[in-house]
């Protein structure tokens, strides 16, 4: 079995009314979606823990790479 780890970020570059409700409908949206499908013969657990709170957003790396990343403590 493998893991593998994302973050989701709502209301960091373009702000979105009311995006503690947004999250929390999309995470549910995701943990329905993978129990409903079968992913070549196996089904995806999954589990959504929300955290909130100031974070700093943008864009580094160089000229070759950049990525867009957060920073902060939530």
């Amino acid at each position: 079995m493998s893991a593998m780890g994302l973050i989701a970020a709502l209301n960091s570059s373009v702000p979105i009314d009311v995006h503690s409700v947004r999250v929390v409908t999309a995470a549910r949206a995701l943990v329905f979606l993978a129990s409903a499908r079968d992913f070549h013969g196996h089904r995806l657990r999954i589990r959504i823990g929300v955290a909130t709170g100031p974070v700093a957003a943008g864009t580094v790396g160089g000229a070759e790479r950049q990525t867009f990343t957060l920073y902060g403590d939530p």
